[in-house]
């Protein structure tokens, strides 16, 4: 099974783990962990597990980089509503996230929890003026239960990623497929097997 590792760096108000928990149904006790994993199949075929790291300082994602490798996705988190989140994403701290983790462009998302608000407290003018001073690969706005949810990004980050190993990793990624197509094909034969053995 291919593994991946996904971070989201951001203070503790950027609200970043309850954009996850939305996405992966899971309740706020449930997403206290620094690290939650997530599996699924690609094209429902291939089997992934994602690791979503969260990091809240450098110092935190550099042991988190220790612990876990390489991180292959790199996200930068801020809530819209709370320019606190956003103000502490100051050029220092990023370009020292950019060092530790080896991403020149990391992405930058701003998390909508969608609660009501009248008052959009992060202009968005500013946040793409800073999102270009800073070289971010592209900004990214995730909506709460609108179809601009994490599950968009979410799938965007899995299509991206997955094209990145196939073309840095051609033979792995091959050796991958075959295997999940053979479990495939096992399974189908053990399901129809049941199915008429029930039959008799």
């Amino acid at each position: 099974m291919l593994a991946f590792n996904f971070l989201l760096f951001g203070s503790r108000v950027s609200r970043a783990r309850e954009m996850v928990g939305e996405f992966l149904h899971l309740r706020p006790e449930q997403m206290r962990e620094p690290v939650i994993t997530h599996q699924l199949s690609y094209k429902n075929l291939l089997p992934l597990n994602i690791r979503f790291l969260f990091g809240e300082s450098p110092p935190a994602v550099r042991d988190l980089i220790g612990k876990y490798g390489v991180m292959d996705e790199v996200l930068v988190i801020f809530d819209v509503d709370d320019p606190g989140s956003f103000v502490s994403l100051t050029p220092t701290v990023i370009n020292e996230l950019k060092e530790i983790t080896g991403h020149p462009s990391p992405m930058l998302v701003g998390y909508d929890a969608g609660v009501g608000s009248t008052t959009r407290h992060v202009p968005t003018d500013k946040v793409l003026t800073y999102a270009q001073s800073q070289d971010f690969f592209y900004y990214f706005e995730v909506t709460a239960k609108s179809k601009y949810d994490f599950r968009t990004l979410f799938k965007r980050l899995i299509k991206e990623t997955i094209a990145v190993f196939r073309q840095n990793f051609p033979e792995q990624y091959d050796e991958e497929v075959k295997e999940a197509r053979r479990a495939a094909r096992e399974a189908a034969q053990a399901a129809e097997a049941e199915q008429a053995r029930i039959n008799q």
